[in-house]
């Protein structure tokens, strides 16, 4: 994989660019908010931890976009029952009481990998945290890379959760005992009966699976969810499972979602969304959570052409991070605009384009690409104009005549 900058979703963002959302923030899609159906005396409180963004490109291992989506999925499903669902970053609440109450905690993360302060469980007074919440009975659900764990913790880490991925006990030089492979394939669908499958048919899914995976020998609790057949492999492996503790607490661990887009598969959001309610102790409704997401949207930012009182590297990075916030959007730059939109075949798709490029005093466009954008806007396009992106649009300004598009 292609190692990619990518920093994280910031905490606050300027008021400006929180107001540069496609059309309003995700939270507002898809109309009112839905009352949740067979709602009890006390609703569960989960706990949706993402870790930081590290060395992946776009669209892979988007764990902030994915607890925001999870949120957004199970508080405006029709059927999903009363739940305080509460998202954090960085890979760990900011106050971490609020463990204390959680009936639920998931986690998709970065996982350890031969550094075991790499998994947001192991730092500093985490793990033993973990361990006081899981003692008194409350569930556990990880996601991808966050079932990596260090092989001391075998029996912890299967006493709550089943399973994990084993990179210590293998064979030299890499010590990997699991393994890994993308492919794709027709899922196989197990223990049909179980409340995460209800509603859910088999899907075909481009993943990055983890597999061959290190769990104890003859566990009755664990029940394989879905499974794949890995090439080369001769027989199916577990990729996706569960189990329930003695103490009440539930378990569910998927090794795949490597892709931010798998989310958009009916069939593969409403099996973790089964998961998340099932593993707080809520009952999943007959037929699954159900659950709508409004489709994608391709967003380009045209920048470049630094200015003394226009920096475009950081109110670019600033403009990414906002849109960035609605799951929905990909978002993608270029740094060269008129020899972006010199070919054609660049605007096939694209929803949104965002012009902070500083054109006061400098030279224009060429007509080819002024066309093309005019092109664009006249067929639904959308444009949002920046600062002095729009320098040209104001006569008044010194040297303005020359950059007009």
């Amino acid at each position: 994989m292609t190692a990619t900058f990518r920093p994280s979703i910031p905490k606050r963002i300027s008021g400006l660019c929180s107001a540069l959302v496609l059309c309003g923030t995700f939270l507002e899609m898809g109309g009112e908010l839905l009352m949740a159906q067979g709602e009890t005396d006390r609703s569960a409180n989960v706990v949706l931890i993402a870790g930081p963004i590290t060395g992946h490109p776009k669209e892979a291992h988007e764990y902030e976009k994915a607890v925001t989506l999870i949120k957004h999925c199970l508080e405006t499903s029709p059927n999903a029952p009363s739940m305080n669902l509460s998202a954090h970053y960085q890979g760990w609440p900011e106050d971490p009481s609020i463990l204390e109450r959680a009936d639920a905690i998931l986690l998709v993360s970065d996982g350890s990998d031969h550094q075991e302060t790499m998994h947001p469980f192991y730092r500093e007074d985490r793990f033993a945290m973990l361990k006081k919440q899981m003692d008194r009975g409350c569930g556990l659900m990880l996601l991808h890379w966050s079932t990596f764990h260090p092989a001391r913790f075998h029996d912890e880490i299967t006493e709550w959760i089943g399973g994990y991925f084993d990179y210590e006990t293998g064979p030299e030089p890499r010590k990997w005992y699991s393994r890994i492979q993308t492919w794709s394939q027709e899922v196989s669908l197990t223990s049909m009966a179980h409340p995460v499958l209800r509603g859910v048919r088999p899907f075909e899914l481009k993943d990055e699976y983890y597999y061959h995976l290190r769990f104890r020998a003859s566990d009755r609790r664990l029940l394989p969810i879905l499974q794949v057949l890995p090439p080369g492999e001769e027989s199916l492996d577990t990729v996706a499972w569960c189990l329930e503790r003695k103490d009440g607490g539930r378990g569910f661990a998927f090794t795949g979602g490597h892709f931010h887009d798998s989310w958009w598969l009916p069939d593969f959001r409403r099996m973790l969304l089964n998961a998340v309610v099932w593993t707080s102790g809520c009952e999943v409704p007959e037929g699954g959570i159900v659950s709508a997401l409004p489709p994608r949207q391709k967003v380009v930012i045209l920048t470049g052409d630094q200015h003394p009182a226009h920096h475009w590297k950081d109110t670019t990075l600033a403009l990414m991070h906002a849109m960035e916030l609605d799951p929905r959007c990909r978002v993608e730059v270029s740094e060269s605009p008129e020899a972006w939109l010199s070919d054609a075949s660049h605007l096939h798709g694209i929803d949104l384009l965002v012009m902070n490029y500083c054109n006061w005093e400098s030279p224009g466009w060429g007509a080819q690409a002024r066309e093309r954008l005019d092109q664009f806007v006249r067929r639904g396009g959308g444009l949002a104009v920046i600062h002095f992106a729009n320098g040209a649009f104001h006569a008044s300004l010194p040297g303005a005549e020359t950059s007009d598009w």
